[in-house]
């Protein structure tokens, strides 16, 4: 088992917060994010961590992980940034991908390990309860999620028209079964030639998720109850500021469970 975080990003949605250092070094609880994130993985035994960094790079070479770079994350996403790690994933076990900006108690984790499936995406099927918090216009906010009865997913990471198109929320976590990982790669060079460099460099996550279950990838959803967090604007940071003044962040997020 191996992990790669997602922390190349600018961050330009937080600043002040990001001026000087990268989305994955915000505060949390007197807490970097980032340090909450590599004490869930290593609570669920994974060792082998990478980090690909890009935005104020330097700042995260001494966090005990392996380190890969971006160097044209001001201009490239997601997709790019993962594949940066392209070395790392080969080295056999089951691939853990995290995107940077999220923390989430090690229970979330470890429903994702127990997976089965080729290709799982863990989505929290409270999501409702957690975007009232976060956005008085959610429509604006949220992206399509759509499953069979089974669980399987068809359909992710799309503009809704209504709330029906939504039976969750992706939260930036995926498990690529071992025997897929050298697939995986093999689809992203597939897609390269279709598409162009210039298209993949700008795609979301998202997209080529679809892509790959559009490409008849077994594709599962892990379901979970909140427990988790995503640190993207400053409205985010607000709020749970004021649902820590409140006493009810732990109904979304319970850092002791990462802590101890």
């Amino acid at each position: 088992m191996k992990a790669i975080i997602l922390a190349a990003g600018m961050g330009t949605r937080l600043r002040p917060y990001t001026d000087n250092i990268p989305k994955a070094l915000l505060q949390f609880q007197n807490h970097a994010i980032i340090a909450l994130q590599l004490n869930s993985i290593k609570k669920e035994g994974i060792k082998d961590i990478t980090l690909v960094t890009g935005y104020k790079s330097e700042l995260l070479n001494n966090l005990g992980c392996q380190v890969e770079h971006n160097p044209d994350y001001a201009k490239t996403n997601m997709v790019s940034t993962l594949f940066c790690a392209s070395n790392a994933m080969l080295k056999g076990g089951d691939l853990i991908i995290s995107y940077g900006d999220i923390i989430y108690e090690p229970d979330v984790l470890h429903k994702l390990i127990d997976s089965k499936a080729p290709l799982s995406i863990v989505s929290d099927a409270e999501w409702r309860r957690y975007w009232d918090k976060r956005t008085e216009n959610i429509l604006s906010d949220i992206e399509t999620f759509k499953m069979t009865g089974a669980n399987k997913i068809i359909e992710l990471g799309k503009k809704p028209d209504s709330l029906n198109e939504i039976q969750g929320q992706f939260i930036g976590l995926i498990k690529v079964r071992e025997d897929h990982v050298a697939l995986l790669l093999d689809m992203y060079k597939k897609i390269k030639l279709q598409m162009g460099d210039n298209i993949v460099s700008k795609m979301y996550m998202t997209d080529f998720l679809q892509y790959l279950i559009d490409n008849n990838w077994d594709t599962e959803a892990i379901e979970i109850q909140n427990g988790w967090l995503e640190f993207d604007t400053i409205e985010d940071i607000d709020a749970y500021e004021k649902l820590l003044e409140d006493g009810q962040l732990t109904m979304l997020f319970n850092i002791e469970k990462v802590l101890n």
